[in-house]
């Protein structure tokens, strides 16, 4: 009996599919709500996603360097993350639905 138990919760929890992941902009969006980021931060977030530098961010949205650094800094705050690693791991938290 112990042994049908085991199989059938092991079937349960291990072989049954997986949620399929959000499309990154849905991701995105929960994040946005679940930690009261603008719209703007959204924008900054999803490029480094990408793997943009801060250069490269500021040349994109048209605004200056310092002013990628101050919209990156409120939003680790707004986290709670140290590096752009972290950030990028919540966004991939939402979207693989393991948040």
């Amino acid at each position: 009996n112990m042994v049908l138990l085991y199989k059938r919760d092991f079937y349960n929890s291990y072989m049954t599919e997986a949620p399929a992941p959000l499309e990154l902009s849905d991701a995105l969006e929960a994040v946005r709500m679940k930690y009261e980021l603008t719209n703007r931060e959204i924008e900054i977030l999803e490029e480094i996603y990408n793997g943009k530098t801060n250069t490269l961010i500021a040349e994109e949205l048209f605004i200056s360097e310092s002013t990628v650094k101050a919209h990156i800094y409120n939003l680790f705050r707004k986290l709670g993350v140290k590096s752009r690693v972290e950030a990028v791991c919540i966004v991939r938290e939402e979207k693989e639905g393991k948040a």
